[in-house]
């Protein structure tokens, strides 16, 4: 495929095939009241050689036997490159582009000369294949959106179901052996539609009752802005009154290696907070409040500051020099394996559901602080 007609085809694909539309980034704020099936969506993520090789076959079986057809397409920069995301939401169409990138890639095949690969060759014959496989891949694992209910999980007959005041709907899944150890427990399930009134589980959570939990990156300036708020909105409150708040950190994991958006500073910050957050509670808040009152100050000058012995300061070093992969693993697993957070500084979960602004339920309606400022990788 040559270049100037690569040039030309993505042209086309962009002003005739496909229409450009940005993901849901709400999609956690559905809400449900009757459980009906989801329709299934295909989804392919395409490099641009792969996509002008789909584009040429759409061009190719248009005019061969005529007629239309409708994609959604999402462009995204990666470490590889710009990749396409090519959203498919008629079911019949993986059958059909099948079909057709199989008639385009024989086309391919007859103009190549094998015994004289040039480099387009090899880039036209190697989108073939990939191409091949990633609609093959997309036919044979349809996508749903992924919904949540809350509930109170029940037994009966060997069945499980999840009750609310108004609702009982059926569970199924290969998570209904763990689920059946939750019976008579507030549950959050997060799962998928295929069947009505039936959720097909993907993860369960135990409802944390009265609980707040904040997914912070310790440099990003608006969790620091978010934990001082806080701090100081639940000190007003009557201690019956006083919401649990757990506060965990935010880790990133690429090529095998955990970092943070503000770099080692903010690892080593995000530990020392985790350590005396887990091994000396009674100083976590006020250290927090500290340091969100002074960025540059040294941690262990903060820590004197707040009344934290030079033994104990001497703890923290040990247990991060000693511990540091652990103490990043465990916190990393609880967050990104818990909720998926893996980036999004401040994040709010209550009780075990993510929510956009704390200021939507009711004890946190009285909150001055922004809750749409975001740091993010």
């Amino acid at each position: 495929m040559k270049q100037q007609h690569r040039n030309k085809m993505s042209i086309t694909l962009m002003s005739i095939f496909f229409f450009c539309m940005a993901q849901n980034a709400v999609a956690e704020e559905k809400q449900v009241n009757t459980l009906m099936p989801q329709p299934p969506r295909y989804e392919l993520v395409l490099d641009i050689n792969e996509l002008n090789l789909l584009n040429e076959s759409v061009s190719a079986g248009l005019n061969k036997y005529g007629g239309g057809i409708n994609f959604e397409l999402n462009a995204a920069k990666s470490d590889r490159g710009t990749l396409w995301k090519v959203i498919i939401k008629n079911p019949k169409l993986p059958d059909v582009l099948k079909y057709w990138i199989s008639e385009k890639s024989l086309e391919v095949v007859k103009a190549v000369n094998p015994d004289k690969l040039s480099p387009d060759d090899k880039t036209a014959l190697k989108a073939m294949k990939t191409l091949a496989d990633k609609t093959d891949a997309s036919r044979n694992n349809p996508v749903r959106d992924e919904i949540k209910i809350s509930g109170v999980i029940t037994e009966q007959n060997n069945n499980l179901f999840i009750k609310g005041a108004d609702f009982q709907y059926s569970i199924t899944g290969k998570h209904t052996n763990a689920i059946k150890k939750m019976n008579g427990k507030r549950v959050v399930i997060h799962g998928v539609v295929k069947v009505k009134d039936q959720i097909e589980a993907a993860r369960v959570l135990l409802k944390k009752e009265n609980t707040l939990e904040l997914f912070v990156m310790s440099q990003c300036p608006f969790a620091g802005k978010a934990e001082t708020a806080l701090i100081d909105f639940i000190d007003t409150l009557p201690e019956d009154q006083k919401p649990a708040v757990s506060i965990r950190y935010i880790f990133n994991y690429k090529n095998k290696k955990f970092s943070s958006l503000h770099g080692e500073p903010e690892i080593m910050e995000n530990l020392v907070q985790m350590v005396i957050r887990d091994d000396f509670r009674e100083y976590f808040h006020p250290y927090l409040l500290k340091r969100g009152a002074d960025e540059k100050t040294p941690w262990p000058e903060l820590a004197k500051e707040i009344g934290m012995s030079d033994e104990a300061v001497q703890g923290i070093k040990d247990k991060i020099t000693k511990e540091r992969q652990k103490l990043i693993q465990t916190e990393y697993n609880y967050a990104a394996g818990t909720y998926g957070i893996i980036s999004r500084s401040p994040t709010y979960i209550w009780e075990s559901e993510i929510i956009p602004d704390i200021r939507k339920i009711e004890i946190f309606k009285e909150v001055t602080f922004s809750t749409d400022e975001k740091c993010s990788h």
